[in-house]
């Protein structure tokens, strides 16, 4: 296949960011990675996030996610408008309609866990069903699995093997990481990584496991 040309686009919603027009230079495709969407994840964990949400998930989509869906939805309008299916909608319209009804969101207030889920509304808009059920599946994964995907790539980085994630989850929460909560998968990833960094002579190790520490010792002062 021929390299695609740079494609500039206008602002497709009266709140998008900036309001400037953008080039990409890589054509839009109709389906993305779960590692893309991973990649693009805040790893920050936040006291005040909530449980169930988890970080990343609940980050606002950037400039670029957003055209690729606008422009998704813009050659899904343009199929069925040639068919006869549209008539008297016109595309901000329809791409609204879309986009809220996958997520209630639009695409200009969607965030990263709203991606796959309006990528696979218009997959399914344009009879590709195939893609949307891979993009649907996508749209499935939560905080946890997000959790699990870099802890997992974590200890391929560190040389250490997932018996050892497995042995610090049974030994603080007393189960193994499948059924710990995205919070508490997190709190073994740092755990590992703040004991790598303690063997390669980095870090504080006053800072690791600080929390629960302070924790256990206020219970044992009652």
């Amino acid at each position: 296949m021929s390299p695609s040309k740079p494609r500039t686009f206008t602002p497709f919603d009266p709140d998008s960011v900036g309001g400037a027009a953008i080039t990409v230079h890589a054509a839009p495709v109709g389906e993305t990675m779960l590692s893309e969407v991973i990649a693009q994840c805040d790893w920050h964990m936040p006291e005040a996030e909530a449980e169930g949400e988890g970080p990343g998930t609940s980050k606002p989509l950037d400039n670029m996610a957003k055209w690729r869906l606008s422009d998704l939805a813009e050659r899904a309008f343009t199929m069925l408008k040639a068919r006869g299916m549209l008539a008297g909608e016109d595309l901000k319209g329809y791409r609204g309609r879309i986009a809220v009804a996958a997520c209630g969101r639009r695409i200009s207030q969607a965030c990263l866990g709203d991606r796959m889920k309006i990528q696979a509304a218009f997959l399914h808009e344009m009879d590709k069903a195939e893609e949307a059920s891979r993009c649907a599946i996508k749209a499935k994964a939560t905080a946890k699995d997000i959790a699990l995907h870099k802890l997992k790539e974590l200890c391929q980085q560190k040389q250490l093997s997932m018996c050892y994630a497995e042995g610090v989850a049974w030994r603080v929460w007393k189960r193994p990481l499948d059924q710990c909560s995205a919070k508490e998968v997190w709190a073994v990833f740092y755990t590992l990584n703040n004991n790598a960094s303690k063997r390669d002579g980095k870090g504080r190790e006053a800072n690791r496991w600080k929390k629960l520490k302070s924790q256990r010792n206020a219970k044992k002062t009652h």
